[in-house]
């Protein structure tokens, strides 16, 4: 499978078979009278981006999650609570790059 992806199973597109179990990887397919064309089925693998501000410092101060797909570009945004002024994203667990971790936008 590519990167990002996760096996979701097998597919038979033309011809006429059973597929001992779907599901698996490696697995039997039993053919009919006629040529058969099979197919891995994948499926994008989802992830978290919690953002856990600082208490006091960010307009709401809430941990909220995001689903974000393996390897897409996502925006995120911060707005500082009166009296405090923006500093930096951080990674505090995980693999992310911040574009520019220094911009609140």
């Amino acid at each position: 499978m590519n990167q990002g992806y996760d096996f979701s199973g097998w597919q038979v597109i033309a011809g006429e078979a059973v597929v001992t179990d779907s599901g698996e990887t490696a697995t039997t397919i039993t053919l009919g009278s006629s040529d058969v064309t099979c197919r891995p089925v994948s499926i994008s693998r989802n992830f978290s981006l919690p953002f856990n501000p600082i208490p006091g410092s960010i307009d709401e101060p809430v941990i909220s999650i995001l689903t974000v797909e393996y390897d897409a570009i996502t925006t995120i945004s911060a707005v500082a609570d009166s009296g405090y002024v923006f500093d930096t994203w951080e990674v505090n667990s995980g693999t992310a790059v911040i574009a520019e971790p220094e911009s609140s936008r």
